[in-house]
């Protein structure tokens, strides 16, 4: 009895996700999220890159197999992150504790769903508590203030926390 070989279908990468996940739009103008194989670094797939994927099960819409060869080379930048142009600065990632000097960071009073924060971006709340980050701070989801703007992650640690609660 012979294997039948995947069928690998075309996108193109619209969006990076948390948790090594992207954003993919299909030919037929349908988004799906899709992972990357085991052997494909998260480094290798960015923003704007042509992937082929193995359809997926209900969990998730695909597997990225293979970044497709670009037919006319792209300006990526030479971040230390990797292809991932889109990635911010290393300045851009680390909190200022002296715009609010008695506010505590994240990693030294873990807020609250709800509660207020202050990120790079500004002014935020917590909207949800999740596992570890590199560091051993854990990851937080936020929301800048004035609604319109989609949630985002941040580390713990690169956070301040608004002194009253706690």
């Amino acid at each position: 009895m012979s294997a039948v070989a995947p069928e690998l279908i075309s996108g193109e990468v619209t969006e990076l996700l948390a948790a090594g996940r992207f954003r993919v739009r299909m030919a037929d103008g349908s988004l799906v999220t899709a992972i990357a194989s085991v052997g494909l670094s998260l480094e290798e797939v960015g923003t704007g890159d042509r992937v082929s994927l193995i359809a997926g099960e209900s969990a998730f819409g695909g597997m990225i197999v293979r970044v497709e060869a670009p037919t006319a080379a792209p300006s990526r930048s030479s971040s230390p992150f990797g292809r991932q142009a889109n990635r911010l600065s290393p300045e851009k990632l680390r909190i200022d504790r002296a715009a609010r000097p008695d506010w505590p960071t994240g990693a030294e009073r873990m807020p609250a769903v709800g509660e207020e924060a202050y990120c790079t971006e500004g002014l935020c709340s917590v909207t949800r508590v999740l596992g570890r980050t590199g560091n051993g701070s854990r990851l937080l989801e936020l929301r800048l203030e004035g609604g319109d703007r989609r949630p985002f992650f941040a580390a713990a640690s690169n956070v301040l926390v608004h002194p009253g609660v706690g």
